[in-house]
């Protein structure tokens, strides 16, 4: 928040920016403060600081988990992944049945062919099999969202909530596409009493296939995890954004102000290396 105040950069409400960037009316540095899934940790750390630097925000809800206050299955298994870097024989001890014993493999086996208490179970098993420890701060709150009651006061509040799919996933077909943003429409029109209509890919896993669908369903914009500067050229259905986290150094995130990342992005695409986050 520092560096946005250091560089003077204007903070946007999402609609209010998309409008003004399709009527060409955005004359100085700018940028739209988005989160996703809608965690605990950005209501009760995030919320607060944008709040001492009167920012606005977004935050895209998943409302599948939100729903049921468990982990999001994939985000966790990723997290696990991510944590021990397993060896293909210690996956296979999970005596899983797939092929060649891979996250991705893993994931869609958990999302298509288990019940979501079964999902659970698998959760727990891969943690004790990987050892992965969770503190006592963290393990009642692990990758789960925030109430009903929280996300409403902070609407309230004048915080964007918007629509991130029922499930945390977004199929290519287009009945299954449809059903994931219907569904996850409904369930956040019935909480807050508006129908939304921006939305983000979870993860910032897209496809070019999705545009058609989700301009069917009304959408103003879709937002990706493409790393790269919004232009007036730029398709409101896949909007790209950067990307902050601990990892990320102040040197980096001012690249990204600067507009120095998405010059870099702009050279590897023009000599075909691919930056997009797209898995289809």
């Amino acid at each position: 928040m520092k560096i946005l105040k250091k560089y003077n950069i204007s903070i946007l409400k999402l609609n209010d920016a998309h409008e003004k960037n399709i009527r060409g009316e955005i004359d100085k540095p700018s940028a739209v403060l988005t989160f996703d899934d809608g965690f605990i940790s950005t209501f009760e750390l995030a919320l607060p600081v944008l709040e001492e630097y009167s920012y606005d925000s977004t935050i895209y809800i998943t409302s599948y988990y939100q729903k049921y206050q468990n982990p999001i299955f994939r985000l966790a298994v990723r997290y696990f992944f991510w944590k021990k870097k397993p060896t293909r024989e210690l996956v296979k001890t999970l005596d899983l049945p797939v092929k060649n014993h891979k996250m991705w493999e893993i994931i869609k086996y958990g999302e298509t062919k288990l019940k979501e208490n079964e999902r659970q179970e698998l959760l727990e098993k891969i943690r004790l099999t990987f050892d992965v420890e969770l503190s006592k701060n963290l393990e009642n709150k692990f990758m789960k969202l925030d109430t009903n009651k929280n996300i409403v006061e902070a609407y309230n509040k004048g915080v964007d909530i918007q629509l991130h799919t029922h499930r945390h996933r977004l199929p290519i077909e287009r009945e299954q596409c449809e059903k994931e943003v219907l569904e996850n429409r409904e369930y956040l029109k019935d909480l807050l009493g508006v129908e939304l209509d921006h939305f983000c890919y979870p993860s910032g896993i897209w496809s070019p296939k999705h545009l058609s669908t989700l301009k069917e369903l009304g959408l103003k914009t879709a937002t990706t995890c493409d790393p790269a500067l919004v232009s007036r050229n730029t398709d409101p259905l896949a909007y790209p954004r950067f990307l902050d986290s601990d990892e990320k150094t102040d040197i980096e995130f001012e690249a990204d102000l600067c507009g120095i990342t998405h010059f870099l992005v702009v050279l590897k695409e023009l000599v075909g290396i691919n930056t997009k986050t797209t898995t289809y």
